[in-house]
């Protein structure tokens, strides 16, 4: 974050809350975003990724899982710290594996606000951890790499994240076409 500008205007929401808005002001080294990769030529996406080797301590050989080190080590710094995001997703990342858009962020210095917000707190943290993962696949995607799952599942358990007590449920009579 360069510069946040807080507006001395207070803004009424239908639900009957009032926000000040922020204009933020980012740094970043990469201006696209992962999501970006629709509109980026082969070349361009691939010298942002090249630029990940001098990230790569663990010597992997897939960039995906260069990229995945990174994102899995800095979700356990933000937990570590009980800082929530709460909007990790292939759009608000760089191709530089810059984490933006903290608007929706949350942490002990700057707490929700509203009963209702702090109740589902904790069911918010593990869903970042999904949502990490599901950026990693993304990203093996865009680069088509084949993913080894149990390798993500491993980075993942390296940083303290045991997804197996994570279960899918299924509700076979929700799914489309029955």
């Amino acid at each position: 974050m360069e510069y946040v500008l807080e507006l001395d205007v207070e803004l009424a929401l239908p639900n009957g809350h009032k926000v000040k808005p922020c204009l933020l002001q980012y740094d970043v080294e990469c201006p696209y975003r992962i999501c970006d990769a629709a509109f980026m030529t082969h070349e361009q996406i691939q010298a942002e990724v090249a630029k990940w080797e001098q990230m790569n301590e663990r010597g992997y050989k897939k960039y995906h899982m260069i990229a995945a080190n990174v994102l899995v080590r800095n979700l356990r710094i933000l937990h570590d710290h009980n800082i929530l995001h709460n909007a990790i997703s292939e759009q608000n990342y760089t191709w530089a594996l810059e984490l933006l858009d903290f608007e929706l962020a949350c942490s002990p210095a700057h707490p929700y606000t509203s009963e209702d917000d702090m109740r589902h707190l904790k069911n918010l943290f593990p869903r970042e951890i999904i949502q990490t993962y599901v950026v990693i696949n993304y990203i093996a995607g865009v680069l088509r790499e084949e993913i080894d799952f149990a390798d993500v599942d491993a980075l993942f358990a390296d940083y303290g994240f045991d997804l197996k007590q994570y279960e899918v449920k299924i509700d076979r009579n929700r799914m489309v076409g029955k």
